[in-house]
Parts: structure tokens; sequence; C-alpha cells
């Protein structure tokens, strides 16, 4: 029997709306709709493309950088281009440590990390896929 529900796309678009518009459409971001359940992409495919591509070129960098700047600090007699080379380091650190879970998470997210909105429970829940 088909379903006699049709949910409100455009509605529930700008309930999701917060400010400024950062989602494209309706059409591109419903994943599954029916009588009980309405899911919403968080993440499009060019999204995920694209932060894969900068997570892959900071790791990348940083991966690079990290041993040249170990390199070079024992050589490095004057304090103030030591101090930076160590600042230098330790962004890079940081930078290795907040890109490999970005990374993890767009090669192996479940579609898009959903937003399922329960229409009988009134409940929300959302895929982080960790």
């Amino acid at each position: 029997m088909p379903s006699q529900y049709r949910p409100q796309l455009l509605g529930w678009i700008d309930d999701l709306d917060k400010g400024t518009n950062y989602l494209s459409g309706a059409d591109d971001r419903l994943l599954y709709a029916n009588d009980n359940y309405c899911a919403f992409l968080r993440k499009t495919s060019s999204d995920q493309i694209f932060y894969l591509c900068i997570s892959f070129i900071c790791i990348i960098g940083s991966l690079f950088l990290i041993p040249s700047l170990i390199y070079s600090l024992p050589s490095c007699n004057n304090k103030a281009i030591y101090f930076l080379l160590l600042a230098g380091l330790v962004c890079s650190i940081l930078i290795l440590y907040v890109m490999i879970p970005e990374l993890y998470q767009n090669l192996f997210t479940r579609k898009g990390c959903p937003i399922i909105f329960n229409r009988k429970t009134n409940k929300v829940y959302i895929n982080e896929s960790y």
C-alpha cells in the first residue's frame, strides 16, 4: 500500500536553517522519507570528497614537515628561530592530530551522516559514524 503521507520538504529544510542558508536544497539532502521516518544528509558526496582532499593534503604536508623540523631544531643557533621552529613543530603535530580523524570520517562515513526524524515518537537521531 503506497504511503499517504507526503512530507513538506521545504518546510523541514526551513526548520533546520539557523542563520544563513547552508543547505543547498531539499532534493539534494533527502535520503529517505515514509510515514514514520525522514532522513536528511548532512554531507553530500561533493562535500565529503572536498574535505577528504583537504585532510589528505594536510596530513601529507605534516608528515613531511614534522621530520624536517625535528632535524633542524638541534642545529639552530639563534633562539628566535629555534622558538619559531618549535612553534611550527607543535602546530604541525596539532594539525596531524585534528586531520587524521577528519580523514577517517570522510573515508568511512555512511551515507553522509544522516539526521533521522521519527514522526511518531518526535525524536531525532544523528548518525556520527565514529
